[in-house]
């Protein structure tokens, strides 16, 4: 029996398996992650090493050099390319299509460390990153309130930034703006001389001394106490007091031969909302968290310390949810008014209701349908699925009209309702499936294609 003959005979068992259908992608569509893009991943990781005070010349010949033979060893690897600066070296590794990119940067790191030992000693840990999209900032919130700068830095680094980044899918959130306080000591070199001192051995002596140890355990009774000691600056006058001890065995303070005092850091960016000076907070989300559901993450933790700090004002100045959700709702709004056009144009020519609804219920449960095959497919909703579900519109439209005109054909030869359309049904069924074929035989290849362009366009073609 065809599909059609069944579903005349068994209106019930149709309309029940359409419920199905229907609830279980109405669930399936409540479930889909949102976001403006598919998950892409792209082929390309970066070595960066800092060697502070060097020349291009010199970082070339001792840093970016070895790297890049080493970097040439990893398996998949397409090119290799490098950016050497005063100071900065950057090794750039491009590989193949469809490589893992999580082992091909484990393999770069244990390529790179085999020569650790031998990079300058001045020289930074390589820091091995792979390119992400994900790494560019989902969210920009500006802090103000009726304080200083620097204690709204102070009060944003050390309170607000703990709550935000404790909320699910957020990779990391950054400071930026505000003033920074900073110890500064300014060295009398004349009075450094005079008692045999180097600025050198003051360094080393600030260093030795602002340290907290482990200092091994003490047994009280059936306990063990850890003991540390403790020696880390506490305040500005601990610096000043710092014992310096001279060749001839007498003692000074550090405050005999420098000046010691908290200063503000040079600032190097400033944080502005509503033309008041502000602390910025950069937010950035984890790989394979949506953005959509960390925005909403953010906002109710924000909720809450705007609850808990009522004389502070928070101040969303970018959320890249927001322009997902608009270019989401933008796509489902044209698809949408696709379907209500098609559906009034076929109206127009038939000027029968009753056959224009079967159209217009056919078209939604045919796309409802199509949310439980994406979300068993792991697919998201983003603007390239939703406009493949546009386009398949046009096709399901163009199908409806195929079949519906020959049913009404045969009706106007004398068959009765349920013969024309179970005979106007079987007769075209071959040809619109053909034709549906071809238009799958366009977009399936593009499943296939490697590089950007199938990570950009799979989810498109699947979803028609």
């Amino acid at each position: 029996m065809s599909i059609s003959k069944l579903s005349i005979k068994r209106p019930v068992t149709t309309l029940m398996a359409m419920f199905i259908v229907v609830l279980l992608g109405a669930v399936a569509y409540s479930r889909l992650p949102m976001d403006l893009f598919p998950k892409m991943e792209i082929p390309v990781a970066i070595v960066m090493v800092q060697y502070p005070n060097a020349a291009p010349t010199e970082i070339e010949s001792l840093v970016t050099k070895p790297i890049e033979q080493q970097i040439a060893t990893v398996e998949r690897l397409k090119t290799v390319s490098s950016i050497t600066t005063d100071g900065t070296s950057i090794v750039i590794a491009q590989f193949e299509n469809n490589t893992d990119m999580n082992f091909a940067t484990l393999d770069m790191r244990e390529k790179v460390a085999m020569i650790g030992d031998y990079l300058p000693d001045d020289s930074t840990e390589p820091m091995i990153l792979a390119i992400n999209p994900d790494m560019t900032p989902i969210m920009a919130i500006y802090v103000s309130g009726d304080m200083s700068m620097s204690d709204l830095y102070t009060l944003v680094d050390k309170e607000l930034l703990s709550p935000i980044e404790r909320s699910e899918g957020v990779a990391a959130a950054s400071v930026f703006g505000g003033v920074e306080n900073e110890v500064s000591v300014k060295l009398n070199q004349e009075k450094l001389s005079a008692y045999g001192l180097s600025i050198s051995q003051i360094s080393a002596m600030l260093a030795a001394e602002n340290l907290n140890l482990p200092s091994g355990d003490v047994d009280k009774g059936t306990k063990k106490l850890i003991v540390r000691t403790m020696g880390q600056f506490e305040s500005v006058d601990d610096i000043r007091n710092l014992p310096l001890q001279l060749t001839s065995r007498e003692i000074i303070r550090l405050s005999d031969v420098a000046i010691i005092e908290e200063i503000p850091k040079e600032v190097n960016s400033i944080g502005r909302v509503n033309a008041s000076q502000a602390i910025g907070i950069s937010i950035t989300k984890q790989s394979t968290a949506n953005t959509v559901v960390v925005s909403e993450n953010i906002t109710e933790a924000l909720d809450e310390l705007r609850a808990e700090y009522p004389d502070l004002t928070f101040t969303v100045a970018f959320d890249q949810a927001d322009y997902v959700k608009k270019a989401i709702y933008n796509v489902i709004e044209s698809a949408l008014m696709g379907c209500l056009l098609a559906v009034l144009i076929i109206f127009f020519f038939l000027r029968n209701l009753a056959s224009t609804l079967i159209i217009a219920i056919s078209i939604p449960t045919s796309i409802i349908a199509t949310f439980m095959l994406m979300y068993s497919g792991g697919l998201t909703m983003n603007i390239l699925s939703l406009g493949g579900l546009a386009v398949a519109v046009g096709m399901l439209v163009d199908d409806s009209i195929v079949v519906l005109e020959n049913i009404y054909r045969l009706r106007e030869d004398g068959y009765s309702a349920e013969d024309a359309a179970t005979d106007g049904t079987s007769q075209v069924t071959m040809p619109v499936f053909a034709a549906t074929l071809t238009k799958i035989a366009v977009f399936l290849p593009m499943v296939f294609v490697t590089g950007i362009t199938a990570t950009l366009f799979r989810e498109f073609s699947l979803t028609i």
